[in-house]
């Protein structure tokens, strides 16, 4: 799945180059900023909550090699382009109450510089995630059909073009000042698609 998330920074060091930060997984905190609320039709909704503490394990098991992409990897979208991987120790990732912070060292070249000065202005102002959920739970209250990730692997993570999520932007700067969240288009009809089955099997459970 492809929810994208959070808010890309840049610093620039002296030393070591450009840095892009930001948080890419936020964790749920009882707030409308932290959750994706997607109409299905008329009288129903969806939200999808990254519950607290859900890459916990990923992020202290190892056995995922975590990468950075710009506009994610390899036939999601075409310009996207790699920035980091973990193992190398281009990519660092920093978990908190907040959720999953990630900071990448993208490499020298042309379509980095691009990538810093469409942050500089504001043209890509967010971050996004690829994960494989785990444990999830779906529940209805009212109108709204509620799905709450409570364990995941953290695979990519990094800056994107377009952010579904209100509260998501980027700037360069010399300190990271602000972390949002966004979501990738197309992960939206991902999550309609499976809330829509899951209903369906719900009504047809009830009526029986």
């Amino acid at each position: 799945m492809l929810p994208q998330v959070s808010a890309p920074l840049v610093e620039f060091r002296s030393s070591d180059g450009p840095v892009i930060t930001g948080l890419g997984v936020p964790y749920y905190d009882g707030t409308p900023n932290t959750e994706l609320r997607v109409k299905i039709d008329d009288e129903l909704w969806a939200v999808e909550r990254v519950m607290p503490g859900a890459f916990n394990s990923s992020l202290r098991s190892h056995k995922i090699d975590e990468v950075s992409y710009y506009n994610h990897g390899p036939g999601v979208l075409a310009n996207g382009f790699l920035l980091g991987r973990r193992s190398s120790g281009t990519l660092l990732l920093r978990e908190d109450d907040a959720g999953v912070h990630y900071r990448v060292k993208p490499p020298k070249g042309d379509k980095t510089d691009d990538l810093l000065e469409l942050i500089q202005r504001r043209d890509v102002n967010g971050s996004s995630i690829r994960m494989d959920v785990q444990d999830e739970e779906y529940r209805q209250e009212d109108d709204t059909i509620i799905r709450e990730v409570k364990s995941a692997t953290l695979e990519e993570v990094g800056p994107v073009d377009e952010a579904a999520y209100a509260v998501t932007t980027a700037e360069v700067t010399s300190r990271v000042e602000k972390l949002d969240r966004t979501l990738l288009p197309g992960a939206e009809e991902l999550l309609i698609r499976e809330i829509n089955r899951r209903a369906l099997l719900a009504r047809l459970s009830s009526a029986t």
